[in-house]
């Protein structure tokens, strides 16, 4: 099923395939901030302003294949979703996880609301006798 793009999303579009700079800029204004939204999910806040900016170089010529199939702002997403992805595998930072049974309460503590250490912790080195 093909989505119906509103008039105003359609011309941005044509703009954007065109290489219009004010297509792109608007753009840019427009998606960036749900981009990062979606990045953050997945990354921390620097890694996920590298992967939006990327997503914006490639979204010049990836328009040229983009079939409609879903909204811009949808397709836009997906594509910073699987660069987010493709960063966690590639940094092997991807790790399955059966949190159903929660973190036991000294190791929960270690961590925040959002799953970053509160205090990261530090190696112990041994002196040599």
């Amino acid at each position: 099923m093909t989505h119906t793009a509103r008039p105003e999303e359609q011309a941005l579009i044509g703009g954007l395939r065109d290489g219009d700079d004010v297509a792109y800029r608007e753009a840019v204004r427009a998606f960036t901030p749900g981009m990062l939204a979606v990045a953050r999910f997945y990354l921390d806040e620097a890694a996920a302003e590298d992967v939006v900016q990327d997503c914006w170089v490639a979204v010049i010529d990836a328009i040229q294949n983009f079939e409609g199939r879903s909204g811009l702002k949808t397709w836009l997403h997906r594509i910073v979703a699987n660069r987010c992805k493709n960063r966690l595998r590639a940094s092997k930072r991807e790790v399955p996880l059966d949190d159903s049974d929660g973190l036991e309460p000294d190791l929960a503590e270690r961590f925040n609301a959002r799953g970053h250490w509160q205090l990261p912790p530090r190696l112990k080195f041994h002196e040599s006798a």
